[in-house]
């Protein structure tokens, strides 16, 4: 098991048509968001217009959550979607998507041929959690939106994110009161 925290200064910054995007982690190293020779990608992005399109992505799926303020999505024409902070949103890679509304979110993007999940976890209360990870995780990475967490006696801090990789058991988390964690599983094997 190989574990590392990515904090905001290894995230790289990119310009989008809405706004700026901050790419957490991208699989393998030295692949590029504008080839799309990547198996999948975690970001958090500013919606900074009133109005945006998503860029596509034939041959992924995505998970979209607002983090910060609610947005109205839509999707291949369909009638605009009410989104929530922290209300998750999966959808093809290559739908026609767009927003309406600004906020800060979150999103995953992979390949189809990946197994993917993206859990956002609340808690209000300090106390230990034990998250048991699908048997075939290769990759989980945890991002701290709001609160604190330790784990491996490492303190993870809000817009920070902790990188496990090939973790075959379960990982304890000593979460602080008050804290929002978005949890990434990837995995090459659809089981």
């Amino acid at each position: 098991m190989k574990t590392k925290i990515l904090r905001p200064s290894d995230y790289v910054q990119n310009e989008w048509s809405g706004g700026t995007t901050s790419q957490i982690f991208i699989y393998p190293d030295g692949a590029s968001l504008s080839e799309r020779d990547f198996y999948f990608r975690i970001s958090s992005a500013g919606i900074e217009t009133e109005t945006s399109n998503f860029s596509e992505f034939e041959g992924y799926n995505r998970f979209f959550t607002p983090l910060n303020s609610g947005v109205e999505l839509t999707s291949n024409g369909s009638a605009p979607k009410k989104i929530n902070p922290l209300e998750l949103f999966h959808f093809d890679g290559a739908s026609e998507t767009s927003a309406v509304g600004k906020c800060i979110d979150f999103n995953l993007i992979y390949k189809k041929s990946l197994k993917a999940n993206l859990t956002v976890a609340t808690y209000s209360k300090t106390e230990i959690v034990k998250y048991t990870p699908f048997p075939s995780s290769e990759f989980i990475l945890i991002y701290c939106w709001s609160g604190a967490f330790e784990v491996r006696e490492q303190t993870i801090q809000p817009g920070e994110t902790f990188l496990i990789q090939n973790c075959p058991v379960d990982v304890e988390l000593l979460i602080t009161k008050n804290s929002t964690l978005l949890i990434s599983e990837l995995s090459f094997k659809k089981d």
